[in-house]
């Protein structure tokens, strides 16, 4: 008889993971349907966040990326009672301001003095960074600030062509905070990664951002010289 109670114990279990498995996974698929449905849209979850996540009734936000439009993230916010999970909205609007400017970005004269020092595909973003502690273990953050990309032509420290363009960066900056939005970062990646990094393709995007570099607007802004650039930039995948 005791025998009997563990092997029906042991299948109550195994029934219960599953469960809990197969609702995790239909609780993505609705956040994906949402977007679907809502933006006509592909997307792909790339990190979730919830404040309690043991209680049965909890609200988690998911970060969804856009199939077609890689650069196009933004948060899903869903409500979650027992087993049934409820989407209450999202902030794809938020992006909306950046994608306009962006598309004037590129037919500006910023772009084209950046591009004399050999700053290429020039796009703000608040899509960036890596890091391993997202849930859904993949190596990728969106942690709200902006952060401008610039991709070089040519490999080395870009410390001087950094200093001689930060007028022009300061020029983009002050533009972009018409759409209220001010840059946090400016990152310069090597021009043979463009497309691994702007796909996020996992393969590639990690060791692709190690190789990029990074320096805080502020501290661009107030440099004096290349060396004050230089002990300013840091890795691309450091938070």
């Amino acid at each position: 008889m005791k025998k009997r109670i563990s092997g029906l114990s042991l299948l109550l279990l195994l029934a219960g993971t599953m469960v809990v498995l197969v609702i995790y996974q239909t609780d993505e698929k609705k956040v994906a349907s949402y977007v679907k449905e809502k933006y006509e849209e592909d997307s792909r979850i790339i990190d979730s966040r919830c404040d309690d996540c043991k209680k049965q009734k909890h609200n988690r936000i998911y970060t969804v990326q856009l199939t077609d439009h890689p650069f196009e993230v933004f948060e899903v916010w869903t409500n979650k009672k027992m087993i049934r999970l409820e989407v209450e909205g999202d902030n794809y609007a938020m992006g909306e301001p950046l994608k306009s400017f962006n598309s004037d970005l590129s037919h500006s004269k910023e772009s084209d003095e950046l591009k004399q020092y050999g700053f290429n595909k020039i796009h703000v973003t608040r899509f960036y960074d890596s890091d391993d502690s997202g849930v859904l273990e993949e190596p990728f953050v969106h942690d709200g600030n902006v952060a401008l990309f610039m991709y070089d032509e040519r490999q080395g420290n870009p410390g001087e062509k950094l200093l001689a363009s930060a007028p022009v960066i300061n020029a983009v900056n002050q533009e972009l905070s018409s759409t209220g939005d001010t840059l946090a970062w400016v990152y310069v990646i090597e021009q043979s990664d463009y497309q691994t990094v702007h796909n996020n393709d996992m393969d590639g995007y990690k060791d692709a951002m190690k190789q990029a570099k990074r320096v805080n607007i502020k501290d661009l802004l107030k440099a004096e010289d290349v060396e004050d650039i230089r002990e300013s930039i840091v890795d691309g995948n450091t938070n």
